[in-house]
C-alpha cells in the first residue's frame, strides 16, 4: 500500500475568496455534499492530542469558510477540509500514476523530469510547497501544494519545449505525462494546481 497525490484544476482567486466568506449556505451545501467522508478523519482528530478533544471536519470547514480562529495543533483537519473545498469548487484530475506510489516515486519522476529538459518543475517542490491560502502548519498529511495560473502557464511552456517522449521508463513517462495533463487541463480554463498528498 502506498500513498496518493490528488490533483485539482481551481481558481485560486475564487478558493481565496471563500476562505472567510462567512456564507452559511456554503457551509451547509459543503456538509450536505461531503458529511458522509468525515468520520474517518474526525477519529483521527480525536486521536491526535492526548487529554485534548480534536475538532471535527465540520469544525474545520466552519472555520474556512467563516473566518473564525483556526486551533492551530489540528492543521491536519483544516488540510483535509480545504481538500474539500477544492472538490467542491474545482476539477480532481487524474491521478493513476500518482496512486499507491512507492516511497522514492517523487524522486524517481523528478530525474525523469530534468532528464526530459523540464528540470524547473519538481513535483516534490509542488507537493510539499504548502497551501495557497493561510492555515495552521501541518507537520505530517496532508501535505499540500499548488502553483498559480502564471506558474501553470510558465510549466506548461516548458513542457512544449521538452522531450516528454524521450523518457525511457514507460511508467515515469507516464507519470511526466500526466502532470503535463494536469497543467494543460489548469491552462485551458485560466485555472491554478491545487495538490494533496497523503
Amino acid at each position: 500500500m502506498g500513498y496518493c497525490l490528488h490533483p485539482f484544476a481551481i481558481d485560486l482567486d475564487r478558493l481565496t475568496r471563500v476562505v472567510g466568506c462567512r456564507d452559511a449556505s456554503l457551509l451547509a451545501a459543503l456538509f450536505e455534499r461531503f458529511g458522509h467522508r468525515f468520520a474517518p478523519i474526525d477519529e483521527l482528530a480525536a486521536d491526535h492530542v492526548e487529554g485534548e478533544r480534536g475538532i471535527t471536519v465540520r469544525t474545520a470547514l466552519t472555520h474556512l469558510v467563516m473566518g473564525e480562529p483556526y486551533r492551530e495543533e489540528f492543521g491536519f483537519v483544516c488540510g483535509y477540509a480545504l481538500e474539500l473545498l477544492c472538490e467542491h469548487f474545482g476539477e480532481q484530475l487524474p491521478n493513476g500514476q500518482w496512486s499507491a506510489m512507492r516511497s522514492d516515486w517523487f524522486t524517481q519522476v523528478d530525474a525523469a523530469l530534468v532528464a526530459a529538459g523540464l528540470g524547473g518543475l519538481s513535483v516534490t517542490g509542488l507537493a510539499f510547497r504548502g497551501p495557497p491560502v493561510v492555515l495552521p502548519d501541518i507537520p505530517d498529511f496532508p501535505a499540500v501544494g499548488y502553483l498559480t495560473r502564471a506558474e501553470v502557464v510558465d510549466n506548461l511552456t516548458a513542457f512544449a519545449e521538452g522531450r516528454v517522449a524521450g523518457v525511457g521508463d514507460p511508467e515515469l513517462r507516464a507519470a511526466v505525462a500526466q502532470v503535463q495533463g494536469w497543467l494543460q487541463t489548469c491552462a485551458r480554463n485560466g485555472r491554478g494546481l491545487v495538490t494533496f498528498y497523503d
